[in-house]
């Protein structure tokens, strides 16, 4: 009994592979206007209590900064009087000496106006919360109660 020599062969047979799962990404779907105005919660959603709260603050930075002129200057009777409105920074500069230069500083005004509103949107925000939370806290305190026919509580 001869035996049979098989011939050998060197090639190496491809492994199968497995298709690459495709991940889906959420954030690549277009995203509506509608969709962004959803996904803000309400309590940070700027009310017209934000607009009387950054009045308020002009205000006083106006009445706080009319504390700051110096009146005694003024009875003395300096010529160089330069009254600067506005705090930090100054939204309104007269000066007497020289009444041709434009009174309203731009940056100034922008810069007072953002930080107004800086100080007025949290101030916003946190009434709104606090406001939620003792419509929540009322409501739970007085539930509902739900009747059947016969008159007795669920």
């Amino acid at each position: 009994m001869e035996k049979e020599v098989k011939p050998v062969s060197n090639k190496q047979v491809p492994k199968k592979q497995n298709p690459k799962k495709q991940t889906e990404y959420y954030q690549l779907k277009k995203f509506s206007w509608e969709e962004f105005k959803k996904s803000i919660p309400p309590e940070m959603k700027p009310t017209a209590l934000s607009a009387y709260i950054f009045l308020v603050l002009f205000v006083f930075a106006i009445i706080f900064s009319a504390f700051n002129f110096d009146f005694g200057s003024v009875m003395s009777g300096e010529g160089d009087v330069n009254v600067e409105v506005g705090w930090p920074f100054n939204l309104l500069e007269l000066s007497a000496e020289n009444p041709e230069k434009f009174p309203i500083n731009i940056w100034g005004l922008l810069l007072d106006f953002l930080i107004y509103f800086a100080i007025a949107y949290p101030i916003n925000v946190l009434w709104n919360v606090i406001e939620k939370k003792l419509a929540e806290r009322k409501q739970k305190k007085y539930p509902l109660e739900i009747f059947k026919k016969s008159g007795k509580k669920v």
